[in-house]
C-alpha cells in the first residue's frame, strides 16, 4: 500500500515538505527498528545544539565579524525551538505507537508464515518504516523553522503543510496496521486463516437449498472432532474464484521454464531427500518454532511449487500454488525436502486453523499441568503422485490427561492437489469456531 502524503502537499512547497530520501533501504528490517527507536528518542528530546544567530541590538559576547567593510555582531545563544501544535504532537505520538504495534505484531506471526506471506508482511514493515521516518523528518523540520515575534507568511505556509502531512501519515500507518490484522488476525493459537480465504457467496447447512447453489463439502468433510465426523453441507454461488492467477513458474532458478525443454529441466532438478512420514511429536507446552533457513524456494532446488507442479505434468488449474509444510514450521517442522509438498494456497489456508489448534492445545497442557499430561500429534501423507506431490495430508491429535485418558482428539484430512474449488471466509470461520468450541469445553473441566 503506497502512502499518499506527498500527493497532498502543494507542489510549491515541495522543497520544504518532500520526504527525505531514505538512505538505508538495504538495511535489514531489524536495523530499521533500531533506527526507529533512536529517531523516536531524538524527536521526544527537547534539546537542540547551540547555533549562531544575528542580533544587532545586544552587546556582543563572541566578538565581531567583518563583512564587506562593515561590522556585524554575532552572538552565541541557545536556540529556542519552534513549538509543535499539541494536536499534531498527539497525531505523531499515535503514528509512532502504531508503527511499533506493527513491528510487535509481525514478530508474533512471522514464525508461522510461508515465503509469500513473509514477503507480504515485510513489505508492510518497510512501508510502515518509510511512513514513520517521514513523520520524524517533518517534526524535526517544524522544530527547526525560524522563531520570531512576527513569523513570516512563508514559515506559516511551510508549517501548515508539514503539520497537514503528519495527519495524512497517521492515517496511512493506521491503514497498514488494518491491512496486516485483516490478513493475519491473531487468536489463542496464532494467526487466523480468514484473511487468506476468499469472500464468496456461501451458505452452510441451509434450511432451504439456495437456487443455483453448488454443493461443495470439500473443506468441511474429512474432519473428525472427539469421534464425531463433520456432516456439514456447504452451498456456494460458485466454487472457483475467478481471476485468480496461478503466478510465475520458477524451475531450478529459471524464470522462463516454458522456453526450456522440460526433459532438460527434469534432468537437473534434484532434491536431497524424500518426505519424512509419519512424523510424531509429544508436546508438554507451547511448541517452539523451527528456523526456516533460506525459505521454501531455496530449499526446494530453487523451484517454486507452481513450477514443480508444471514440471511433473499436473494441471495448475485456476489456483495459486505453495510449498506446504506437512508439519508446520511453527510446530517444529523442517523447511526442506523432508517436510515440504506441493499444494494449492487454499490447501495451505485450510491447514492453518488446525495448526493453530495444535499450538493452543499444547499451550493448554503447559498451563494446566494439574489436568493434562501431554498432547500427542502425528502428521502424515498418502496417495503418492510424485516424490513431493501427494493427494492427502493428515493431522491427528490426542490430548492426554494426567489419568492417561484421552480428553480430546481429532483428525483432519487435506487434499493439497485439489483444484476444483476455493475456500471461503465462512468455511474458515466454521472450522475455527468448531475447534474453539472443543477448547472452550476443556477450559471448564475440573
Amino acid at each position: 500500500m503506497k502512502y499518499k502524503a506527498q500527493q497532498k502537499v502543494n507542489n510549491t512547497l515541495q522543497a520544504a515538505t518532500a520526504p527525505q530520501q531514505r538512505k538505508n533501504k538495504s538495511l535489514p528490517l531489524a536495523d530499521n527498528r533500531q533506527q526507529a527507536m533512536a529517531q523516536r528518542e531524538f524527536v521526544s528530546s527537547s534539546s537542540r545544539p547551540i547555533q549562531l544567530v544575528k542580533n544587532k541590538s545586544s552587546t556582543p559576547k563572541s566578538g565581531k565579524v567583518k563583512s564587506r567593510g562593515a561590522v556585524k555582531t554575532i552572538h552565541k545563544t541557545e536556540r529556542t525551538t519552534q513549538p509543535v501544535n499539541p494536536f499534531v504532537n498527539e497525531q505523531y505520538k499515535e503514528l509512532s505507537d502504531k508503527y511499533f504495534d506493527i513491528i510487535n505484531y509481525t514478530k508474533k506471526i512471522k514464525p508461522q508464515l510461508d515465503d509469500e506471506d513473509v514477503a507480504f508482511v515485510e513489505n508492510i514493515e518497510t512501508n510502515s518504516f518509510d511512513i514513520f521516518n517521514e513523520a520524524v523528518n517533518n517534526i524535526v523540520k517544524i522544530k527547526n523553522l525560524p522563531v520570531s515575534t512576527g513569523i513570516t507568511r512563508s514559515s506559516n505556509i511551510k508549517r501548515n503543510a508539514l503539520e497537514s502531512t503528519i495527519t495524512i501519515l497517521r492515517s496511512d500507518i493506521f491503514d497498514e496496521y488494518k491491512e496486516l490484522k485483516y490478513m493475519f488476525p491473531l487468536h489463542s493459537g496464532g494467526f487466523g486463516a480468514k484473511g487468506r480465504a476468499h469472500e464468496m457467496d456461501v451458505v452452510i447447512n441451509p434450511g432451504i437449498i439456495p437456487d443455483g447453489g453448488i454443493k461443495d463439502n470439500h473443506f468441511l468433510e474429512g474432519i473428525t472432532l472427539n469421534g464425531t465426523k463433520s456432516t456439514d453441507s456447504v452451498y456456494k454461488g460458485h466454487q472457483i474464484v475467478t481471476n485468480h492467477p496461478t503466478g510465475p513458474l520458477m524451475v531450478v532458478g529459471n524464470k522462463n521454464p516454458l522456453q526450456v525443454h522440460k526433459d532438460f529441466l527434469k534432468s537437473i532438478f534434484k532434491l536431497s531427500s524424500t518426505i519424512n512420514t509419519p512424523q510424531k511429536a509429544s508436546f508438554k507446552n507451547t511448541p517452539g518454532g523451527r528456523n526456516r533457513g533460506e525459505g521454501q524456494y531455496a530449499n526446494m532446488g530453487n523451484t517454486n511449487a507452481a513450477g514443480y507442479v508444471w514440471l511433473i505434468g499436473l494441471g495448475l488449474g485456476n489456483q495459486k500454488w505453495e510449498w506446504l509444510h506437512v508439519r508446520g514450521a511453527g510446530l517444529g517442522g523442517f523447511t526442506d525436502s523432508t517436510n515440504l509438498v506441493a499444494g494449492t494456497r487454499d490447501a495451505n489456508t485450510h491447514m492453518i486453523p488446525f495448526e493453530s489448534n495444535i499450538r493452543a492445545l499444547a499451550t493448554l497442557v503447559g498451563s494446566k499441568k494439574d489436568l493434562y499430561k501431554e498432547l500427542n500429534v502425528q502428521w502424515s501423507v498418502s496417495g503418492t503422485v510424485k516424490s513431493h506431490a501427494y493427494n492427502i495430508i493428515t493431522i491427528e491429535w490426542e490430548l492426554i490427561g494426567n489419568d492417561n485418558k484421552i480428553k480430546a482428539s481429532g483428525e483432519a484430512n487435506f487434499r493439497p492437489l485439489h483444484t476444483g474449488s476455493n475456500i471461503s471466509k465462512k468455511e474458515v470461520e466454521a472450522l475455527e469456531g468448531a475447534l474453539k468450541q472443543v477448547r472452550d469445553s476443556l477450559a471448564v473441566v475440573k
